[in-house]
């Protein structure tokens, strides 16, 4: 910028300097100059000490020297003002830094700053700093930093700079690149049954899986048509097909990245009437009280389709909500207060096997008062040893717990019910345990039993 020199208008008698024969330094002090000792008016005044002489302006806080602002007086009256140029500045920091986390990388924008010319985006791995400027000079205000690594928090800061120099450095902003989602694997373990018109696939659960595809052919390896997409369940029950034809299926799994690879093929060929007979392996739980609700699980195989369990005799037990698969079926069972006690045979039917080839016993218990422990074995142990606790007593087929009155230091795990009249547990006395007597009680549906004495003390 050139400096601006003001004429003021001239006055009759006002005497023009032919040049400038010298200059004073003056501070500028409130609204006076101080010149060679003189107080001189900025606006006119009678200086004659100086005319034709140039008083240049110099802010307090500056040399002699610095850009000011010139004042050239003639005949006791300021006649004419000089602006040199300003005194150039490096930019503010930069406002609105943003960080946006990609797989191995993070993208960073800013709002520009006013009279920069180029910025310098700075990083570091700790919180504060310090920073390595890792793109000095740069003229946009945006900037993609790749080759970082996922999972690695990174601190930006962004700071702009002219012909001045570099400005001060933003507020900081974040991010943690992270790896891209992909698909989920193929599922594993693609069964199929064959039925009366129909086919039962199941599958195993792909990992991050949020559904699953079913795709059929009439043509071995294919192409395949997707015939139950979306799907939230690891089974599906293929209806309506033609008996005597041999159908291939594939699966596929799906999350928010996409759909995975196709899983291993398998077939099936519909027959009326013609399905495989479901059996039985094992059932959870295979006993429960009299008045007794409860979800009953069975597993086994060639289970798709199963419309019916029955237990024998099935006087005051119901079975609802009953849902199967190839390996399992789950139901709701009810078991009424005045259910006759004892064992029971379990079989299932299906709509295309018919009746299960084995049986499962049930075993239906009286449903009882609370618990009682007549004695317990061993009576003390000391501190830092682990032993197997036996409990003897009544009403302990559906004991939950096994307690200590005072448990700090004690641990109990490995609960068993070997029967209505016997429980053990492994017990774990630490070594830092205090001495003295404990109270030992179990715990079932129908209340607390009395408590037994148990004693910690050393040497035993």
């Amino acid at each position: 910028m050139s400096a601006k020199k003001t004429r003021l208008q001239e006055s009759p008698g006002m005497v023009q300097p032919k040049r400038r024969r010298k200059t004073l330094i003056a501070i500028a002090v409130g609204l006076s100059l101080l010149a060679g000792g003189a107080a001189l008016a900025l606006r006119g005044g009678s200086v004659p000490q100086t005319d034709g002489k140039e008083i240049q302006v110099v802010p307090a806080g500056l040399t002699p020297g610095s850009p000011s602002k010139e004042y050239i007086y003639a005949g006791g009256r300021l006649i004419a003002t000089e602006e040199p140029p300003g005194v150039p500045t490096p930019p503010a920091a930069p406002t609105g830094l943003a960080a946006t986390a990609g797989n191995a990388q993070v993208s960073l924008s800013w709002n520009a700053s006013s009279g920069a010319t180029s910025y310098n985006v700075k990083r570091s791995t700790t919180n504060g700093g310090p920073y390595s400027t890792i793109a000095p000079g740069i003229g946009t205000t945006s900037y993609l930093n790749t080759g970082l690594t996922n999972g690695t928090t990174y601190y930006y800061v962004v700071s702009a700079s002219n012909g001045a120099g570099e400005g001060p450095n933003s507020s900081q902003v974040s991010a943690t690149p992270i790896a891209a989602p992909t698909p989920p694997a193929a599922p594993t373990g693609l069964t199929a049954t064959p039925g009366n018109a129909q086919v039962s696939l199941s599958w195993n659960a792909s990992s991050g899986a949020t559904s699953y595809n079913v795709k059929r052919s009439t043509i071995n390896g294919g192409p395949y048509s997707t015939i139950a997409p979306g799907i939230g369940t690891t089974s599906y029950l293929n209806t309506g097909l033609t008996n005597g034809t041999t159908y291939y299926y594939v699966v596929s799994a799906s999350n928010g990245a996409g759909e995975g690879l196709n899983s291993s093929q398998v077939s099936a060929t519909p027959t009326a009437g013609g399905g495989l007979a479901p059996t039985l392996s094992n059932m959870s739980p295979a006993t429960a009280i009299q008045g007794a609700s409860f979800t009953l699980t069975i597993n086994g195989s060639n289970l798709a389709g199963t419309t019916s369990i029955n237990l024998t005799p099935p006087d005051d037990v119901t079975f609802t909500n009953i849902s199967s698969t190839a390996s399992q079926i789950t139901c709701s069972m009810s078991i009424g207060a005045a259910a006759a006690v004892g064992g029971r045979n379990l079989k299932v039917t299906t709509a295309t096997g018919g009746e299960s080839t084995n049986a499962l016993t049930f075993g239906i218990l009286s449903s009882s008062p609370a618990p009682t422990i007549s004695s317990i074995s061993p009576v003390t142990k000391a501190p830092g040893t682990t032993f197997t606790l036996t409990i003897n007593g009544t009403n302990l087929s559906q004991t939950t717990s096994v307690n200590f009155n005072a448990s700090a230091g004690i641990t109990v795990s490995n609960m068993i019910v070997v029967s209505s009249v016997k429980v053990t547990a492994t017990i774990t006395i630490s070594s830092g345990a205090a001495t003295g007597s404990r109270q030992v009680s179990v715990t079932t549906p129908f209340g607390t039993s009395n408590p037994v004495t148990y004693l910690v003390q050393t040497g035993r």
